[in-house]
């Protein structure tokens, strides 16, 4: 009898262990877990904003120090530079000749992409947002880079109805030139043509967080300075 006891005694300490060991979680493991949880993806995500900052902050910086470069080097080389900024990105450009009137055999120039590795890849479809003012004014800009002249001609009747546009597009253009004209350009002797005001922005779908910006701003006069844009700032 006694012995039947204890397998009856043993049988159910056996049966409480397995109710123990297959119960679910509590309340309180369910919080710590969650917890665990929203602080490595709060971690994931301060390092890829941090990430993006850095990389906003380099590319601003390599914008600043080419114009810089570009304006020390215009007078030297007795060449003049050009920015043509889009939505997505912006383009350096050389004014160079590349015909003759036919009439008068004098030389038409054209402002042209310069052909040299640093001042190419600088479209950031996806990635950046660009907005431009000059001497305080809203620029509408284009959103990439016109090919041709009847690219830029399409864009300009698109925009002449609904937004302000300086007149570095057309009409700043001499008799003696021909196709596309930059926004800013760098005098023979290493000037600027006009204030700017660039904006590089975080192209974030994310409504909860503000998007990054970093702001290149010159008076015409001096050299360009950066700024991060902070919340409630823009």
């Amino acid at each position: 009898m006694a012995s039947l006891i204890q397998q009856m005694t043993s049988a159910t300490k056996i049966q409480n262990n397995k109710m123990k060991n297959s119960r679910g979680f509590t309340l309180i493991e369910i919080l710590v877990a969650l917890t665990i949880m929203a602080t490595i993806f709060a971690a994931v995500t301060f390092s890829t904003r941090d990430d993006t900052w850095l990389e906003m902050q380099d590319e601003s910086e390599k914008f600043r120090d080419i114009l810089i470069d570009l304006t020390d080097h215009s007078s030297f080389r007795q060449t003049s530079y050009g920015i043509y900024i889009t939505e997505t990105g912006y383009w350096w450009l050389e004014r160079s000749e590349v015909s003759q009137n036919e009439e008068t055999g004098d030389p038409i120039f054209a402002w042209t992409p310069i052909e040299n590795e640093r001042f190419q890849n600088n479209e950031f479809e996806d990635i950046y947002i660009f907005e431009l003012k000059i001497d305080d004014s809203q620029v509408a800009l284009l959103p990439t880079f016109p090919n041709k002249v009847e690219e830029l001609e399409v864009g300009l009747e698109e925009i002449e109805d609904n937004a302000i546009y300086t007149d570095s597009f057309n009409s700043s253009a001499s008799d003696d030139e021909t196709g596309i004209i930059p926004h800013i350009y760098i005098d023979l002797n290493g000037e600027l043509s006009n204030a700017f005001d660039i904006r590089i922005i975080e192209d974030n779908d994310n409504f909860e967080q503000q998007p990054i910006t970093y702001q290149i701003l010159s008076d015409g006069f001096n050299r360009p300075e950066i700024t991060r844009i902070l919340e409630g700032d823009i």
